[in-house]
C-alpha cells in the first residue's frame, strides 16, 4: 500500500493550483498587464511571505487567459535577477533575451536571437525591438524575481541609467514592453539614493504589498491540503499552527502543518 505522501509545501514556491488567497494582488497585475495601458507592477514583501509563488501563478497560462493574456500574443519571461551577477546593463539584457528565446513561438525567435547574440545592447536595440512587438500586435511581460538584487554593489549612475530604459520602454506609446517586478523592499525604498532628473523610475508601478494569511486563508489552505489524505487537524491544533507561523506567515503555516501532519501519521500525536 502506497504511503501517504505529505500535502504541505516547504522551501519551494507553491505551485499555481495549490494557491491561496493573493486573488486581489493577483487581480490587480493581471487587470493592468490586460488593460489599454499594459501597466507595470511592483510586488514587495518580507522573505517567504509569497512573492515568487504569486509571480508563478499571474504567468500560469490557465490563469492569464481568464483576463484575455493568451500566450498568441502575451509572452511572459521570468528572470531571476539574482542571477545576473556581477550586474551591467547589457548582462542583464543578454540573461532577459536567452529567457525570451525558451517561449518564445518560431515567429519571434529569430528576432530574438539576433539581439541576444549582440555583445552590446544598447537603449535604440531595444526600442526598435520593442516596437515591433507592439506593431506584430504582441506584448513581452518580463517578470523579474529577487528585484532587490540588482542593486547590490551596483553605482547609482548605472542603475539610473538602467532605471532610465526600463522606464522608457515601458512607456512606449507602442507598449511592446511590461514589468511585474518582486523585492524584498517596495520600490521606492530601493530606488532612495537615485536622484532622478524627470520623474522617477517607481512612478511608473502600481504598487502590490503582500502581508500574511488572514485566518480565514489559513484555515482554507489547511483544509486544502487536508483533502484526501485521511488526516484531519482539529480546532487545537489548528489554533497552535495559527500561533506557530506568527499569525499566519505562509512559509511558516506550511512548515508547521508539513511537521504536525508527518507526526499525526507517524503515530505521534492524537
Amino acid at each position: 500500500m502506497p504511503r501517504i505522501v505529505n500535502p504541505f509545501i516547504t522551501g519551494n514556491p507553491v505551485p499555481p493550483e495549490k494557491s491561496i488567497g493573493r486573488q486581489r494582488e493577483a487581480n490587480t497585475i493581471l487587470s493592468l498587464l490586460a488593460g489599454p495601458g499594459r501597466g507595470s507592477s511592483a510586488v514587495s514583501g518580507e522573505p517567504r511571505i509569497g512573492k515568487t509563488s504569486l509571480l508563478h501563478y499571474i504567468a500560469e497560462p490557465s490563469i492569464a487567459k481568464k483576463y484575455g493574456l493568451t500566450p498568441d500574443w502575451c509572452i511572459f519571461v521570468d528572470v531571476n535577477c539574482q542571477s545576473v551577477t556581477p550586474f551591467t546593463a547589457t548582462y542583464f539584457w543578454q540573461r532577459a533575451f536567452r529567457a525570451m528565446r525558451k517561449v518564445a513561438d518560431d515567429e519571434l525567435r529569430k528576432e530574438i536571437e539576433q539581439i541576444w547574440e549582440q555583445e552590446e545592447i544598447t537603449r535604440e536595440d531595444l526600442e526598435d525591438f520593442f516596437d515591433e512587438i507592439a506593431a506584430k500586435q504582441r506584448l513581452i511581460v518580463l517578470v523579474l524575481d529577487e528585484f532587490h538584487a540588482i542593486i547590490e554593489g551596483v553605482s547609482a549612475n548605472v542603475l539610473l541609467q538602467f532605471f532610465n530604459t526600463l522606464r522608457t520602454l515601458i512607456n512606449r506609446p507602442s507598449r511592446g514592453l511590461a514589468l511585474v517586478v518582486a523585492s524584498r523592499e517596495p520600490l521606492y525604498e530601493m530606488c532612495r539614493g537615485i536622484r532622478f532628473a524627470g520623474s522617477p523610475f517607481y512612478n511608473n508601478f502600481t504598487f502590490v504589498h503582500l502581508k500574511k494569511f488572514t485566518r480565514e486563508e489559513a484555515e482554507e489552505l489547511i483544509d486544502k491540503y487536508l483533502t484526501g489524505t485521511g488526516i484531519t487537524f482539529d480546532q487545537e491544533d489548528r489554533e497552535f499552527l495559527w500561533q506557530v507561523s506568527e499569525a499566519g506567515h505562509p512559509y511558516l503555516l506550511q512548515v508547521a502543518c508539513f511537521k504536525l501532519f508527518e507526526a499525526k501519521l507517524s503515530g505521534k500525536v492524537p
